[in-house]
């Protein structure tokens, strides 16, 4: 029992049931706690878990990695296609969430000089899954030739517009002029990626 005098409490003995109780409840307690600590740990070390997300922008492969080109700048990034800038026509979002793309960007690479006009248009597209990655490379084969050797698949169009996949991501690169190499920038590409 409590007396009225703050500075002396004194606490009356509580029945033994009681007690057993209140020690099963804060056991019980203590074991929901822990589980649910165990859940999170689980579920953010897992490969497949969000806790640590990706930007799509970081998907764009540096400049700096392929000896030939010099520039890379980015045209366009929709991080959430649930939530995507205002100024990304409603149209382009659609026709993106109808494909299953989770997120998506484009960027210009420069091949060779900084300021030259040999430029290499990349979208670079986040899927669910690396299946639907796949999928979405080999889903339209008429005029296009399967290559292997870069990515989980590659397809090739007109010589100079390549798409591959490596896991949940897929590239497209595509270069007016014929003195780019769309495949050795490809293959790197896909090389990073597979590290990164």
């Amino acid at each position: 029992m409590l007396t009225s005098d703050p500075l002396s409490l004194q606490i009356s003995p509580r029945p033994s049931s009681i007690m057993k109780s209140e020690t099963a409840t804060c056991e019980y307690m203590m074991k929901v706690l822990l589980a649910a600590l165990s859940l999170c740990l689980v579920l953010s070390c897992s490969p497949t878990g969000e806790s640590v997300a990706v930007r799509v922008s970081d998907l764009i492969m540096p400049a700096t990695v392929h000896p030939n080109l010099s520039v890379v700048e980015i045209v366009l990034e929709v991080e959430d296609m649930h939530n995507p800038p205002a100024d990304v026509p409603k149209v382009v979002v659609q026709t993106l969430k109808e494909l299953g793309i989770v997120s998506a960007v484009n960027a210009t690479y420069t091949w060779g000089d900084p300021d030259g006009f040999l430029l290499i248009d990349a979208n670079i597209y986040r899927f669910a899954t690396a299946e639907a990655a796949k999928s979405n490379v080999l889903s339209n084969l008429e005029g296009r030739e399967r290559i292997d050797g870069i990515g989980d698949a590659a397809t090739l169009s007109r010589g100079q517009s390549l798409s591959f996949s490596v896991d949940a991501v897929k590239v497209a690169l595509t270069a007016i002029s014929d003195e780019v190499d769309v495949r050795s920038v490809a293959a790197t590409y896909a090389d990073w990626l597979a590290a990164n």
